[in-house]
């Protein structure tokens, strides 16, 4: 039931954009610590990462390097992390906020899935009755008293979080998330896709669990078959619960 750690998770507020930082001390300048949710672009050992906040952020080559595996980011799009960083290397501008030289001190990767049309979703059977779970909730509330609703991040993903059993038989068995989408049902600046939940048990089955998770897909290639030419309002339709609409820009 574990996601991929990049290090141990530190006691940080999960998705809350957070900033806080240390007085100064004989060591050297003073270090500021941000947590936030970014997309990674670029290919090892070279990467920009763009925050859900709208600001951009460059790592040092060690913290790179020391990314398990050896092979930095590995393919993965969608990261939380919680970065170090002094204000020296903050460059500020009308139009940008760039961090230089940030370092991991924790990280988790989202679970990243790439939609699906109706056709490759019932030729996997993701649509049949005894697949389709009702999650308990579309968001969740933190420990903190932050609820995570669904929201739109860097570069055009769109992540739903949900509060969501899991089956446990001796071990726990992790739920399937998937978007699936029609194109032919979309209006001008507008689309509808459903969030599918497969909890990979018989419906009776009664020793489940519930915890919050949280699922990224990428939405680019759905944003550009939207007639339209303005922000593309997006509904979120899943069973059992009443939509969710966030709007999403074009590129």
């Amino acid at each position: 039931m574990t996601k991929k750690l990049l290090f141990a998770i530190v006691a940080v507020i999960a998705f809350a954009f957070t900033v806080s930082s240390c007085i100064k001390g004989e060591s050297g300048p003073a270090e500021n610590y941000i947590q936030d949710y970014f997309t990674v672009d670029g290919i090892y050992p070279t990467y920009t990462l763009y925050s859900d906040h709208g600001y951009t952020v460059y790592l040092t080559s060690e913290s790179v390097s020391q990314l398990p595996g050896g092979k930095g980011f590995d393919g993965h799009k969608r990261v939380n992390l919680l970065l170090s960083y002094t204000d020296e290397n903050v460059i500020e501008s009308d139009k940008d906020v760039i961090i230089r030289n940030a370092v991991i001190q924790s990280g988790q990767y989202m679970d990243e899935k790439d939609p699906l049309t109706i056709e490759q979703a019932n030729g996997q059977k993701q649509l049949e009755e005894d697949s389709l779970f009702i999650v308990e909730t579309l968001f969740y509330d933190t420990q903190y008293g932050v609820r995570i609703a669904p929201w739109v991040g860097a570069k055009q993903y769109i992540n739903i979080p949900c509060y969501a059993g899991y089956a446990y038989d001796g071990k726990g068995v992790y739920p399937t998330f998937n978007l699936t989408y029609d194109p032919a049902t979309f209006k001008e600046n507008e689309a509808e896709v459903t969030f599918l939940y497969n909890r990979h048990c018989a419906k009776t089955y009664n020793s489940i669990y519930y915890q919050a998770f949280e699922t990224t897909f990428p939405m680019a290639s759905i944003i550009r078959q939207v007639p339209g030419s303005d922000s593309v309002v997006v509904t979120i339709n899943t069973k059992g619960k009443e939509p969710v609409k966030v709007k999403m820009g074009r590129f």
